[in-house]
């Protein structure tokens, strides 16, 4: 057994090729680095592609017997738990090459597929290892060959993907997870109940992040938008609330309606010359749509075009009154002090 594993760290195909079969499933149990791991698992840490090649006929499904370790494509130390699929175990080193062949290998043998997707023992799936890789050219080239289309299946395990993808500032992942809802009917209604089943922890994660100064809101910006796109493209109904440029619309259309009470005018200017920076805790929160928390889904929804199109535009910087859509002359009549006070404001007079 030893000079099998051997064979594999040190590259030697020719003894490989003669121990393969009998050593085949079988674990290191040498205590080094490598104890409790198969050929196959040994060959993707050094990166063995011509061996690989022999032992996925032979160890495809073979899972990690211990937690590990390792260091991800930007060189952070990423734990993986025991009972980690080969697949996972490839992301979470950016063995990209390899997982193609893996890939390649799972179209021609579906019989597999099944076994491959589940979770590892912290209940992480395959997208959950893509987030914490920070692998983002496997994620670009994921999106393009949408890698299982015959059986995916995209359940929520110990936490939902989109918000670890938030947490861990990954809009990538998010990219893809959505892009698969335009392969067909199905994917769509798969990848809409994991989005929606949990709707108001995903906005809230949104929330508190726009409130951290250290997070990127360029990228944070960007996962919102395309959360935000999906919900309004499933809840037609609630469409109102979004003007053409759907972040400023939803701030906008927070003007207080006609019999509302409104007392701190001040308070909500701020809130718009913030739209684009860190925002207040709760703002985006309040403009989920009422079906949106409650988990509603329109059944009669049209087919949303949202998945054709992830392009992400900056939203505008100011407001126009032509995008208002709602009366402002009660707002202004509870707030005559207020707005006097302010009246020497210029962005103010531009909002009057």
């Amino acid at each position: 057994q030893c000079a099998y594993f051997d064979s594999i760290i040190y590259d030697n195909m020719q003894i490989f090729t003669k121990l393969v079969k009998l050593h085949k499933t079988e674990y290191e149990k040498r205590p080094n680095k490598l104890q409790n791991l198969c050929g196959i698992q040994i060959a993707i840490i050094y990166n063995r592609f011509d061996m690989i090649k022999i032992l996925l006929s032979l160890e495809l499904t073979q899972r990690t017997k211990r937690d590990l370790k390792l260091f991800n494509v930007i060189n952070q130390i990423v734990p993986l738990a025991k009972n980690s699929s080969i697949i996972q175990l490839a992301i979470i080193i950016g063995r990209n090459q390899i997982l193609m062949l893996i890939f390649e290998f799972l179209c021609k043998n579906k019989q597999y597929i099944s076994q491959m997707i589940e979770p590892n023992d912290d209940g992480y799936g395959i997208f959950h290892i893509l987030i914490l890789s920070k692998n983002l050219e496997l994620c670009r080239k994921m999106i393009q060959i949408k890698p299982f289309i015959e059986k995916i299946e995209l359940i929520s395990h110990s936490l939902n993907p989109f918000i670890l993808a938030i947490q861990h500032d990954c809009p990538d992942v998010i990219q893809l997870l959505l892009s698969y809802g335009k392969l067909n009917q199905s994917y769509r209604q798969m990848i809409t109940s994991i989005l929606t089943n949990e709707i108001q922890a995903i906005f809230n994660e949104l929330n508190i992040r726009l409130n951290d100064l250290n997070v990127n809101q360029d990228s944070l910006a960007l996962m919102r938008k395309m959360i935000v796109d999906f919900t309004y493209d499933k809840i037609p109904h609630e469409s109102r609330l979004v003007s053409q440029n759907k972040v400023v619309g939803m701030l906008v259309n927070q003007l207080p309606e006609e019999n509302s009470t409104t007392t701190n005018v001040t308070e909500f200017i701020l809130h718009a010359k913030a739209m684009n920076q860190v925002v207040q805790k709760g703002l985006f929160e309040s403009t989920i749509p009422k079906a949106v928390k409650q988990n509603q889904l329109i059944d009669s929804s049209p087919e949303p075009d949202y998945f054709m199109d992830f392009s992400y535009k900056e939203p505008e910087s100011s407001f126009k009154a032509s995008e208002f859509n709602v009366s402002v002359s009660a707002f202004k009549e509870q707030n005559k002090l207020e707005i006097a006070n302010l009246e020497q404001d210029d962005d103010l007079k531009s909002c009057k």
